[in-house]
């Protein structure tokens, strides 16, 4: 298998379950860290759909039997809808089953980008194993210490996340972060895990 389609499936499945059994749930605490105020569990859940996303569009390259476009440029349609794909099934399944309450598809949706964005970004620079790392730090220290003087009211700027407003800066910047890394995923070429890049036009005859 080329890409960690299987890995990614069983991820979006898990977290669409526990978004319908625990929608209009909230989290008073995250284990022995104290929330200042319960968070909806469709919130945090846009997380998994991201790494999951990461994953859909991890290479992992078997010499044995992939065998590598001739031109770069043969890949970047494929990889182009491929990311896309991925992407607009993570919104619609996430804007679908997680919204509720004040955090509603557009909050969803734009967190899911966001999310996405950043494991794939993870991906691309060869780090696929860590691209649940730079979603979830977000999300948890935008929890514990993104608001101001103690009321969730009151956001930073940069725990936006976590805000049920959706501002049309909101969806530029998460839309921005989403498409530099599509961009970096379709035009680069197939990784195998540890070693260098595996150029188009260098892979060995008869791989």
């Amino acid at each position: 298998m080329i890409h960690g389609t299987r890995s990614a499936v069983a991820l979006l499945v898990l977290a669409c379950a526990i978004g319908a059994v625990a929608k209009g749930v909230t989290l008073p605490a995250l284990g022995p860290i104290s929330l200042p105020e319960s968070f909806p569990v469709g919130a945090l859940l846009p997380v998994i759909l991201g790494v999951a996303l990461g994953l859909f569009c991890h290479a992992a390259v078997d010499p044995r039997v992939i065998e590598l476009a001739p031109g770069r440029r043969r890949l970047v349609p494929v990889r182009a809808l491929w990311v896309g794909t991925g992407t607009a099934t993570a919104v619609l399944a996430g804007s679908w089953v997680f919204a509720s309450g004040d955090y509603g598809p557009s909050a969803v949706a734009a967190n899911v980008v966001l999310f996405a964005g950043l494991a794939l970004s993870l991906v691309v620079l060869g780090r696929p194993d860590q691209a649940w790392l730079a979603p979830a730090t977000w999300c948890l220290v935008a929890m514990v210490f993104g608001y101001r003087g103690g009321s969730t009211a009151d956001w930073y700027w940069w725990a936006f996340p976590l805000d049920p407003d959706v501002s049309i800066a909101r969806v530029v910047l998460s839309g921005a972060v989403w498409a530099a890394a599509a961009v970096a995923y379709s035009g680069r070429p197939l990784v195998r895990p540890g070693r260098p890049l595996v150029r188009p036009g260098r892979a060995r005859a008869g791989s």
